[in-house]
């Protein structure tokens, strides 16, 4: 049964004080001994999308950042370009961005660098034995880093139902090459009777794979990338993911990236989850949802699933009902559990340190 430490977050606690117990979390949970000296240590991270505020707060990062540093000096906070447009989708913007979300060398005193190059196209073939995936395409830095420290901001997800510890890494990791062939087989529908020809999901499709017929939408299916951004910008629920084998071939698809951007660094990757400012969607969304229940608290561990399990518990206890589900009921969130069990990523059982 594999650990999983967690800290409270009370009403009072402030940012120093959540920093405090992040680091404690580092140190008391393992993670501080899985990296040396010599290391390359890619945090990996999501710096959240213009106009999104529920990324994790960098303030909370500065103790965790000088405890790194003290036994592994080349720390950097990483994360790849996006499949969609938008502000994360080439390094020039994607470090401007982090910048101005407090992410910098300056701030944290660890650098940002975007894991996939200029463009997206800096990647590295991985070899796993998928059932999908045969070579996973992964940022090149993430290939090049001998360990690999996530911290992932829990939300619900459109696709996924839920964005944990797995996500961050399987997708976050991923080129953008990558990304799309997780989302190859994903292509939304429209519901023509809800259809009112607002033209939202238009304006934020990436590839302009959405035309309009008698002032009603349709997804053009040979250039649609799967992407969903336009199942969140509808406003009237016309356009959604139909609960299928497609999404349940996205999420294996993901678990398999996840083998892969952790490939030949098993023993020298943790995680470290936020159970802060819990949103319907993930944070790529650019826009500031509210918070749908109250602060939890700070989850570490070695293990994926248990990290994962332990925080979707959490926050269902917290909600009194399972949040994820009733946020997306066509979408079965545990099966990416299970598939990474499976296939002998981390333990579905855990057992709770609270500290």
């Amino acid at each position: 049964m594999s650990e999983v430490f967690f800290s409270k977050i009370e009403r009072a606690d402030r940012g120093k004080i959540i920093g405090e117990k992040l680091r404690e979390l580092y140190q008391v949970s393992g993670l501080e001994r899985l990296f040396g000296k010599g290391d390359f240590l890619a945090v990996k991270i999501h710096f959240g999308e213009a106009g999104n505020r529920g990324f994790i707060n960098p303030l909370w990062l500065k103790p965790l950042v000088a405890c790194v540093k003290e036994k592994v000096p080349r720390v950097f906070f990483t994360d790849s370009n996006t499949l969609y447009q938008g502000r994360r989708a080439n390094a020039v913007d994607h470090l401007k961005l982090a910048a101005g979300h407090k992410f910098s060398l300056q701030n944290l005193g660890a650098p940002v660098i975007i894991s996939d190059g200029l463009l997206g196209r800096n990647y590295r073939g991985a070899n796993i034995p998928g059932r999908y995936i045969k070579k996973a395409k992964i940022a090149s830095a993430i290939i090049e880093s001998d360990g690999l420290l996530g911290l992932a901001h829990l939300t619900g997800h459109c696709q996924t139902g839920l964005a944990g510890a797995i996500k961050n890494v399987a997708m976050g990791c991923a080129s953008r090459a990558g990304k799309l062939e997780q989302h190859a087989d994903v292509l939304p529908e429209v519901d023509e009777e809800k259809c009112l020809g607002c033209q939202e999901c238009l304006r934020w499709c990436p590839v302009e794979a959405i035309e309009f017929v008698g002032k009603k939408a349709r997804i053009k299916k040979d250039i649609c990338i799967g992407c969903g951004e336009c199942t969140v910008a509808c406003r009237n629920e016309a356009i959604k993911i139909f609960w299928d084998e497609n999404l349940q071939r996205l999420q294996e698809k993901m678990v398999e990236y996840f083998l892969g951007a952790t490939k030949g660094k098993e023993k020298k990757t943790g995680f470290i989850n936020f159970l802060t400012s819990f949103t319907k969607n993930c944070d790529c969304m650019a826009k500031d949802e509210p918070p749908l229940i109250e602060d939890i608290g700070i989850l570490a561990s070695l293990d994926p699933v248990a990290i994962d399990k332990a925080s979707a518990d959490l926050i269902n206890q917290k909600a009194g009902r399972d949040i994820f589900r009733q946020n997306f009921p066509e979408i079965d969130w545990f099966f990416q559990l299970k598939y990474a069990s499976e296939l002998g990523l981390g333990d579905l059982n855990y057992n709770l340190v609270e500290i």
